[in-house]
Parts: structure tokens; C-alpha cells; sequence
């Protein structure tokens, strides 16, 4: 089955947005979701159409600080129009790993945002 296709990408502050024309926003979440497994994340937070995605240890995160690996992206699919909407930012500063927490997080938010991007357009 064919994935469904990006039209256009939003670039935003450490978030980003993906538009896509003709697709049910169920399926969208279930491919997002799919997306996020393969990179070893899970739903921790609400549904796949208004939810955080998170990967690594809370306790382990504020334990160890940037040493063990902690990261959280909240997805919203919204319709508007005639289109269908992915906004999808950090859900977490790193903060708690301090200066290479950030550096690591901001990291993750770009091979996220790019990764989204490139499963988005094949």
C-alpha cells in the first residue's frame, strides 16, 4: 500500500508542518505512528491524532541527565479544508541534560522533522 504524500512542508522555530491533499487523518496517524515506531518510539500521551510520542527513560533521564537518552514529540493531524494538516514539535526542552541535553535535543528534532520529511515523499 502506498503512503500517503507530502505536498508541502512548513518549517517552523523547532517544530515543523506537513500538508497532505486527499487523506483520511486516521490513516495518516496510523503511518505517522509507524513512523515513530521505527525509530523506537511509543504513544505515551493521548490519541494518534493529538498525542506525544516519547523514547528513553523519564527516570533514567533525570537520573543520569543527557547520559541516558530521553526524547518527546507531540504530533497534532488536524483537517482544514480540503487538507489535512501534520504539526509536529518537541514535547520537551532537554533541559535536564543541560547544555548537551539541549544540543542533543535539538538533534533529534531535526532527524525527526527531515526523517518525517523523506518517509513523507517516497
Amino acid at each position: 500500500m502506498d503512503r500517503s504524500r507530502m505536498i508541502q512542508y512548513k518549517p517552523q522555530d523547532e517544530a515543523g508542518s506537513l500538508c497532505f491533499s486527499q487523506v483520511d487523518p486516521d490513516v495518516l496517524a496510523g503511518e505517522v505512528g509507524a513512523f515513530f515506531a521505527g525509530r523506537r518510539y511509543r504513544l505515551e500521551e493521548g490519541t494518534p491524532l493529538y498525542g506525544v510520542y516519547g523514547t528513553g527513560s523519564a527516570v533514567l533521564r533525570a537520573l543520569f541527565g543527557a547520559f541516558a537518552r530521553r526524547y518527546k514529540f507531540q504530533v497534532v493531524i488536524q483537517p482544514q479544508d480540503a487538507y489535512v494538516w501534520l504539526r509536529v514539535g518537541k514535547a520537551m526542552s532537554g533541559a535536564m541534560g543541560g547544555v548537551i541535553g539541549y544540543s542533543r535535543m535539538r538533534k533529534e528534532t531535526v532527524a525527526i522533522l527531515q526523517g518525517l520529511q523523506a518517509y513523507f515523499s517516497s
